[in-house]
């Protein structure tokens, strides 16, 4: 709790330097401009105080207007990886997804995982099951890239990982790869569940379950 108090103060002060600087100038200048008999303390700082409002709301403005159109540019950019990935899964599976559930996974997180979603998979549950076989997805990536000693695993996005990892991985299996991560972004962000169709979810799974398979089994190292 301390340490986000902290945070958020010096994220605060660093947001307020500039504005504060602004109103200071405008102040100074306020005060250097009225007669001599009003050059007070109080006026210097009753300007100072109603300059730095006027600043920090322009701010504040500029702030939220720049978020709305991040947004926006975001939920346009998940809706075309929705349409990317419908497209893809109409073209059928890959060959190697046919051997997906053969894969026998070394690591224990992954293998956790994979198991709860076989579970909710079988019970109809598919939008869990791809929220599930997606997050052990990141993991077998993240896990990859570090025993492989790839700057910055442990922080990097996916995609960015996966940039780094096409010497690893080669050009033909790191695009699948990242076709698969823009997949994993629009299910882990996008909160409609028929997202991806039932009949077309497993596919989608199976195709996890190969990428995990092969990050996890060291078949690309």
């Amino acid at each position: 709790m301390l340490s986000r108090i902290v945070n958020v103060s010096k994220k605060l002060a660093v947001q307020s330097a500039v504005p504060f600087f602004v109103a200071l100038s405008y102040a100074w200048w306020d005060f250097q401009s009225a007669p001599e008999q009003m050059r007070t303390a109080s006026s210097f700082i009753k300007s100072l105080g109603v300059a730095f409002f006027l600043v920090m709301w322009f701010v504040g403005q500029w702030f939220r207007t720049d978020k709305q159109i991040n947004d926006a540019e975001q939920l346009s950019e998940i809706k075309a990886n929705v349409a990317d990935i419908k497209a893809a899964l109409k073209q059928g599976a890959k060959p190697e997804v046919a051997e997906a559930k053969q894969l026998l996974l070394n690591e224990p997180v992954s293998s956790a995982l994979l198991s709860e979603a076989e579970v909710a998979m079988a019970s109809g549950l598919h939008r869990s099951a791809l929220l599930i076989t997606a997050t052990a997805f990141e993991h077998a990536l993240r896990t990859f890239a570090i025993r492989h000693q790839i700057e910055g695993a442990e922080r990097l996005t996916g995609g960015s990982i996966l940039h780094r990892m096409r010497d690893y991985l080669g050009p033909g299996i790191a695009g699948e790869l990242h076709e698969l991560w823009r997949a994993r972004n629009a299910i882990v962000h996008v909160q409609h569940e028929r997202s991806v169709r039932a009949d077309d979810s497993s596919r989608l799974y199976d195709s996890f379950r190969w990428a995990i398979g092969l990050l996890t089994n060291e078949q690309v190292a």
